[in-house]
């Protein structure tokens, strides 16, 4: 699937700058398609954490194949400084561009930080004391789950993906992901959406968590 590249991108430019509140973000975006993965019961959230999951949950269907997801890289643009001075292009790996806009439009970037490269966001959990490399664990609602592909418990290798984690149900773990494919991790399209997946508590490719304190 496209979430499994390595390649970060350092150069670039993109063509606009909006600046988005969270009603602005949510009234801008489409209403959710249907997704591979039921929706699960998570219950009844509250405050911060309510309004993280919110916009996670609204922004399910957007992708590169309609320009939608557009509008999140838009979103991710639009505080300043950037992350390293950079802009991200609209043609690059967005999956952490996804997690960080949903953190500005839901108000809470102070609790989870801006990125748009995994392994760099790792280290902003790691110094703001969020971070479980336990990769075996099990996360909870809010969570944001990172992945090394290819790794085994425990899994310290480079963090190649991340995403949202919705709920946990037994042994399942569902996650809400960008750049990320409604047919699967192993779509050989590599379509890029934002899209719910399912993965196993322990999988060998998680590679660990971040905690936020919503």
């Amino acid at each position: 699937a496209a979430q499994k590249f390595r390649l970060e991108k350092t150069s670039g430019t993109v063509t606009k700058n909006i600046n988005y509140s969270v009603e602005t973000a949510n009234q801008t975006m489409a209403q959710p398609a249907a997704p591979r993965v039921p929706a699960p019961n998570t219950g009844t959230l509250t405050g911060n954490l309510q309004k993280f999951m919110s916009v996670a949950r609204s922004w399910i269907g957007k992708n590169t194949d309609d320009g939608s997801h557009r509008q999140i890289i838009d979103i991710y643009n639009s505080v300043q400084p950037l992350p390293l001075g950079y802009p991200v292009k609209y043609t690059d790996d967005w999956c952490d561009t996804f997690v960080s806009a949903v953190g500005i439009a839901a108000g809470v970037s102070n609790l989870i930080g801006r990125e748009c490269g995994v392994e760099r966001h790792v280290g902003i959990f790691q110094n703001m004391g969020i971070w479980n490399e336990n990769g075996s664990s099990t996360p909870q609602t809010g969570d944001l789950i990172v992945f090394s592909w290819g790794g085994s418990q425990p899994n310290n290798g480079f963090s190649d993906h991340i995403g949202i984690v919705e709920s946990v149900s037994g042994n399942t773990i569902t996650t809400i992901e960008g750049n990320s494919s409604p047919r699967g991790r192993n779509d050989p399209d590599e379509l890029s959406y934002v899209t719910r997946q399912a993965v196993r508590v322990g999988e060998g490719d998680i590679r660990g968590y971040a905690r936020p304190r919503y």
